[in-house]
């Protein structure tokens, strides 16, 4: 394993750390009592899912594609440098979700405002 590849994934894994810590947190003080998974998440891919909350917490921020390359997983650091990759899983995720991401010209994707108001 590269030197690269294991900075990245130690910082995948701090962030991770840090959204369970506040999911804790929250549980402990009663603010959440069971996950709510919405129905349509379970058609999506890994890859899918990973792009759809990253567009949901830049809301209503558009994103780069390459933003959104570092948001989603990878089986291979060197598909982190593939230009189709972004345009082909938001294609997916679109025909599974439609009218949930917006293109925004000259600048990358972005949520709906209809898709951000229901989730």
């Amino acid at each position: 394993m590269t030197a690269r590849r294991i900075i990245y994934l130690e910082a995948q894994l701090r962030k991770a750390r840090a959204k369970i810590a506040v999911l804790e947190a929250r549980q402990s003080r009663g603010a959440i009592d069971s996950i709510a998974v919405p129905d349509w998440s379970w058609a999506l891919t890994r890859q899918e899912l990973a792009l759809v909350q990253a567009l949901r917490e830049a809301y209503p921020r558009a994103m780069t594609d390459e933003a959104l390359n570092e948001a989603i997983p990878h089986h291979d650091h060197a598909a982190i440098r593939s230009p189709t990759l972004i345009p082909a899983v938001v294609s997916r995720a679109r025909r599974k979700i439609p009218g949930n991401i917006e293109r925004v010209p000259g600048v990358g994707y972005r949520l709906s405002r209809e898709a951000a108001a229901r989730l």
